[in-house]
Parts: structure tokens; C-alpha cells; sequence
């Protein structure tokens, strides 16, 4: 026996089998195509945020869905935050003569795939940001791994 079919609201009844019924598809895609995963926290305000983020993620995984169907429906939007998700902002680091810092910011070309992809969303990457100079004293990029002290 299959589950019983939503029924339609009508003026004497309401939509609360059918809000069910959407309201289980939207978990069932937090926890498989957003992957959100139960996390326990222990303060009122750390729940609220937690449910904020998994809500937004959930508003967001909907519009991609919606504009997927739209404008290229072979894809699902797993399909193509795959392809998007290969698009990178990288940092290239130079010293400077001066003893400054320089950064280079650069958003990765895409590839014919993901450049295809953007045109059928009608999208475009932002423009390549400006570099950033650094003063000589700051602390130098990367993760910093202390040595052992050499007094044995």
C-alpha cells in the first residue's frame, strides 16, 4: 500500500496535509542535497542561528533548482554547484624589493564546461579584484609551525 495522495485545500478544508508533505521533501533535502547534519548546541540563540543557516541553505538550493529548470534542465543543482564549485578565488603572494607584501587575487578561468554553464544561467564571474599591498610588518602568510627550542 502507497502513502495516501496530498489533498487539494478547499474552502471548508485546509492544506495542512499537502504543507506536510512539503515540509518532509525540504528535510529530506537539507539532509541529502544540502547535507545538513544534525549539530548540538547547547544555547537558545546558537539553535536559532543554526536553523537560520540550514533555512537559508535550503532557500538557496531551491532557487538554483528553480533556475535549473529554467534555463538548463539536463542539470540538477547538484550537478552544478559541482560545476561552479571549480571556479576558485586563488591568492598569489609576492615580496615585494621594499620588504612589502603583495597580494594578487585572481578568480580562476573557467573551463569550457563551467563557461557554458554560465552563459545558460546567464551569469557572469566578477572582474579580476585589484592587488593589495602590505605594510613590512605583517606576519607572513600560510600556516605558522613553531620549532622545537634548540636548549636540550
Amino acid at each position: 500500500m502507497g502513502c495516501p495522495r496530498p489533498v487539494r485545500p478547499t474552502k471548508s478544508g485546509s492544506g495542512t496535509y499537502v504543507q506536510l508533505t512539503e515540509a518532509e521533501a525540504a528535510f529530506r533535502t537539507l539532509k541529502s542535497e544540502v547535507k545538513v547534519r544534525p549539530i548540538w548546541h547547547w544555547t537558545e540563540p546558537r539553535v536559532k542561528a543554526h536553523v537560520l543557516v540550514a533555512f537559508l541553505g535550503y532557500c538557496l538550493w531551491v532557487c538554483l533548482k528553480k533556475k535549473a529548470q529554467r534555463r538548463a534542465p539536463s542539470l540538477t543543482p547538484w550537478q552544478m554547484l559541482d560545476q561552479l564549485g571549480r571556479i576558485a578565488l586563488v591568492e598569489v603572494w609576492f615580496e615585494l624589493r621594499d620588504g612589502r607584501r603583495m597580494c594578487l587575487p585572481r578568480i580562476t578561468q573557467p573551463e569550457p564546461t563551467q563557461a557554458v554553464l554560465l552563459a545558460q544561467l546567464n551569469w557572469s564571474l566578477p572582474q579580476q579584484p585589484p592587488p593589495r599591498v602590505f605594510a613590512r610588518d605583517l606576519p607572513p602568510s600560510g600556516p605558522q609551525i613553531a620549532l622545537p627550542s634548540e636548549a636540550n
